[in-house]
């Protein structure tokens, strides 16, 4: 965005939003249901701040062994910034 103080591989809301499609879609497909709170600075950034970014997500599952491994999954993804 311009004018943002954002460096190089932050996640900004619309990329956070993103990925968080993704990772439903596909627990939808795997018929995984589970509950994801998002926490920290990614929370603050999809709730309020559009002109701010993350380099991280920190987020509490649910105790869902398929639900984890995608988790662990989407976070090497977004590691390496290619989609969940």
């Amino acid at each position: 965005m311009p004018g943002s103080r954002n460096l190089p591989g932050a996640l900004d809301r619309d990329t956070l939003r993103q990925l968080f499609e993704e990772l439903a879609d596909e627990l939808a497909r795997a018929r995984v249901r589970a509950c994801i709170c998002i926490i920290g600075g990614a929370a603050m950034t999809m709730a309020h701040r559009r002109d701010r970014a993350t380099h991280g997500v920190d987020a509490r599952t649910t105790a869902n062994r398929p639900c984890s491994r995608r988790s662990e999954r989407s976070q090497s993804a977004t590691d390496c910034r290619l989609p969940g």
